[in-house]
């Protein structure tokens, strides 16, 4: 039998053509892209509506082809030289490599010209009708396409005037009409092709239709404007070294801010309780500038040449963070017509919407312009998608997020900074909380273990042991106990609510709750569930009492757990914790940390303590409350690692001004701070807190309680990251009191 080769039917064209393309848009936009890879200095596009003459034109003076290369190249499907010579004569990065943009064609029209010419030689072309192409079981070696006897061609002059060289391809038979709103978004479209931010001098484009009247003459594509921002953030990865550089620059102060961060503190603050093994992003060397407006006339009264009309046009048509590879804008991300918020930044303003004069503001997606710049080259693992509308959202193309991300959480601090400088705004008031949601449920919850077990025993069969008996009385017991202790805490919040002290302690004590008590609810499920099987064994006959046994000792841990537990909460708020009166600060740490002791060993963090005994008269709540919040924050942060996770407290006199006094440092080995937020944090409902979709899920609350309670004290806090454990230190100094 003789080898084979493949057959391919006509047909395939449609699947590679019209059907895989998205829109006429993008495929019009496809074809300007092989102007710009023929080295075009400008390309007229004309988009004619006449009934049956209507036509679209796309003329370039770029270097053209010879008959020979329209045929062994244009016409050959899948073939790109772009895959050998990636670059042009004027040092572009070619755009495509998959050798069927030319297949745009086919989506616009069924006939479709195309004339070239090349210096020095006359001009040559060809016509194909695509619609030839699709018959059942017909070979695509049969369909003929028609060479032009004396093919006329109109193409825009060439560097010094003169028609030198060029291509034009001429469209009729229109698959799909166009509407003003077509044009509209082709128009965004080509002006965010070329980089935005850079004048692209060498390649101009001009748009002519008469479908609407704005383009009834030939319209230069503008390049957008970059002049009229508030404030400039740009992140820089190089590809080699594991440091992304921050670089800050604003319309108010002159010079710039130079950060450095490292690849895994930025993964971590993205990505809450996970980690990377990975020392840089994955994505390769990237540069991203982000761009925020203020679109109002303020912003343009320093001497810009824009308009408060000409900022509003711009902020409609490029509001948004684009992707450009090698000078060129990838689709859809960040175009209205498209993915045009592909951050979530809109969904991300609308659950927190507070304004700027907040740590926690958050930047509305329409005053944001933003460019991403990476390359085929370099960043190989950013890749198209198969359907040429995107890229495939794998590892690098994540971490190309993050690193978007935190610029404009960067942007957000910076902005929130300015504001204070600028507008001299008053402070907020630290806003009061309940955060006693997580203490009612586990209330409730207790309860409904109670009269499970009340069940068990109205159900208990007469040969249950005298010892097993005891064990459930014991549980039960226990169960009570908590009920009375939660109980209380509940009746206490609401009698003292009125009381700022109390206040603070409460809140402090929720936060701690929703933080810490996942050990707690840990136990509480394994209770419900150790007496649901207990409920079971005691319908089985014969009765399995070994087993019945086993469970009994696990729900008498795991209530044990619950209790201990409810006790920390109970002691919290004692009368005698808010009684102002000489005691020793280095106790009630310790005492305080006993308590916090089994979550951090739940989760290998190891705690170190150096107090010295100091006696200063103090309400024991406030400096409870300083530790809790601490360690609360230390533990958040330590989780983000993988190893070396430790936690080291500190007590040390310290005289500030020959005022006596004493210190608590709370540190920790997490990734530390970012330098932007050492002031923010403070700030009333900030939090640095995400979950795995990097949304804020912190309260934001437990540093200001703590900056509250210091300056109530008449001490002062500082954050830093010079951390000897490699992460963040918060320092509390405090005056002794007689």
């Amino acid at each position: 039998m003789s080898d084979k080769a493949f057959a391919v039917d006509a047909r395939v064209i449609l699947n590679l053509g019209r059907h895989s393309i998205k829109d006429h848009t993008t495929a019009l936009v496809e074809l300007v892209k092989n102007s710009y890879d023929a080295d075009a200095t400008v390309v007229d596009i004309e988009i004619i509506e006449d009934g049956i003459e209507s036509y679209i034109s796309i003329a370039d003076n770029g270097i053209g082809m010879t008959e020979a290369q329209l045929s062994t190249n244009w016409l050959r499907i899948g073939y790109s030289e772009k895959v050998e010579n990636k670059t042009t004569k004027k040092k572009r990065r070619k755009t495509g490599e998959k050798g069927i943009g030319r297949l745009s064609t086919d989506r616009l029209g069924a006939c479709v010209q195309i004339i070239s010419k090349i210096k020095g030689e006359t001009q040559n072309g060809i016509e194909i009708n695509w619609d030839d192409f699709d018959v059942v079981g017909k070979s695509i070696n049969d369909i003929k396409i028609k060479t032009l006897k004396k093919p006329e061609i109109s193409v825009p002059s060439g560097e010094g005037g003169g028609l030198i060289s060029g291509t034009q391809i001429i469209i009729k038979k229109w698959r799909q009409s166009w509407t003003k709103e077509n044009i509209n978004v082709l128009y965004e479209e080509l002006s965010a092709l070329i980089n935005p931010f850079v004048a692209a001098n060498d390649f101009a484009i001009q748009l002519k239709t008469n479908i609407d009247d704005s383009y009834s003459k030939s319209r230069s594509v503008k390049p957008t404007i970059s002049e009229a921002a508030e404030v400039e953030v740009k992140v820089y990865f190089d590809g080699k070294d594991s440091n992304i550089v921050f670089t800050i620059k604003d319309r108010y102060n002159k010079g710039e801010i130079v950060q450095l961060n490292s690849w895994s503190q930025i993964y971590s603050q993205q990505h809450e309780n996970q980690f990377t093994s990975s020392d840089a992003p994955s994505c390769g060397p990237v540069e991203i500038d982000l761009y925020f407006y203020l679109n109002k006339a303020v912003t343009l009264d320093d001497g810009t040449k824009f308009t408060l009309s000409d900022l509003r046009e711009f902020l409609q048509q490029n509001s948004g963070v684009r992707i450009y590879r090698d000078g060129v804008a990838v689709k859809p991300y960040g175009y209205a017509s498209g993915q045009g918020d592909w951050l979530g930044l809109g969904e991300r303003k609308a659950r927190d919407p507070s304004g700027v004069s907040r740590a926690s503001y958050k930047v509305s997606p329409n005053q944001l312009v933003g460019v991403v710049f990476v390359s085929r080259d370099k960043n190989q693992n950013i890749i198209d998608s198969v359907a040429r509308e995107g890229l495939i959202e794998n590892d690098a193309f994540n971490d190309m997020k993050d690193l978007i991300n935190v610029g404009i959480t960067v942007l957000e601090a910076h902005r929130f900074k300015l504001n204070k400088e600028v507008q001299r705004t008053e402070p907020k008031k630290i806003e009061k909380i309940d955060k006693l949601a997580s203490i009612k449920d586990i209330s409730n919850k207790l309860s409904d273990v109670k009269d499970s077990l009340s069940e068990i025993e109205q159900q208990a069969p007469q040969q249950l042991s005298l010892p097993l008996k005891n064990s459930i009385k014991t549980i039960d017991e226990t169960i009570t106990e908590n009920e009375k202790a939660y109980g209380y805490i509940l009746g206490e919040n609401e009698k003292l609510l009125s009381e700022n002290r109390v206040l603070k302690g409460l809140a402090t004590l929720g936060i701690s709750t929703a933080v810490f008590g996942h050990e707690t609810q840990t136990s509480i499920n394994l209770l419900a569930l150790s007496v649901k099987n207990i409920k079971e064994l005691f319908e089985g006959i014969p009765l399995n009492e070994q087993a019945l046994s086993n469970q009994i000792a696990v729900a008498i841990k795991a209530s044990k757990a619950v209790s201990a537990w409810g006790r920390f909460a109970l002691t919290r708020v004692q009368v005698e914790k808010r009684r102002f009166a000489a005691k020793n600060i280095r106790k009630i740490i310790e005492d305080t940390l006993k308590d916090l002791k089994p979550s951090l060993d739940a989760n290998n963090i190891a705690l170190t303590i150096e107090a010295d005994s100091i006696v200063s008269k103090v309400y024991p709540m406030d400096i409870e409350s300083l530790i809790i919040n601490l360690i609360t924050n230390s533990y958040t942060a330590c989780l983000r690692m993988k190893t070396n996770r430790a936690i080291k407290v500190t007590l040390l006199p310290e005289a500030v001004k020959k005022v006596d006094g004493y210190r608590i440092s709370v540190m920790d080995s997490g990734p530390g701070i970012h330098p932007d937020f050492l002031d923010m944090i403070w700030e009333p409902l900030f939090s640095t807190k995400s979950n795995n979709n990097s949304l804020k899920v912190g309260t934001g609350l437990g540093l200001t309680i703590v900056k509250s309670i210091a300056e109530e004290l008449h001490g002062h806090v500082d954050a830093s990251n010079d951390s000897e454990l490699g992460g963040a230190s918060v320092k509390i100094w405090i005056p002794k009191t007689a």
